[in-house]
């Protein structure tokens, strides 16, 4: 199960991820990130990944993808982050 909360400030777009990120949940997030996507200028996308328990492959897919469309991977525990090939840091804040 995944829960996804959407934070939205004049800075930013902040997608909150809760659970599991894996089979029927990863197409969910990427239609939301995509009707996030043309935001207004100025404000970013960001992804927290702080309580994602479990990712599988399409869900590492689609973060990578999302992260080189500029969206920031946030959070995310050792696990998730070595899953995404972020063990040494990267863009992880």
């Amino acid at each position: 199960m995944l829960r996804i909360d959407t934070i939205e400030t004049s800075s930013a777009i902040t997608l909150e991820l809760h659970g599991r990120l894996i089979g029927p949940w990863v197409p969910l997030l990427e239609t939301l990130w995509k009707s996030k996507e043309g935001c207004p200028a100025g404000r970013s996308v960001v992804v927290d990944l702080t309580d994602v328990t479990a990712i599988d492959g399409a869900a590492c897919y689609l973060l990578r993808l999302m992260e080189a469309k500029n969206v920031t991977l946030s959070g995310g525990g050792t696990g998730i982050r070595a899953l995404l090939g972020d063990d040494k840091g990267g863009k992880a804040k």
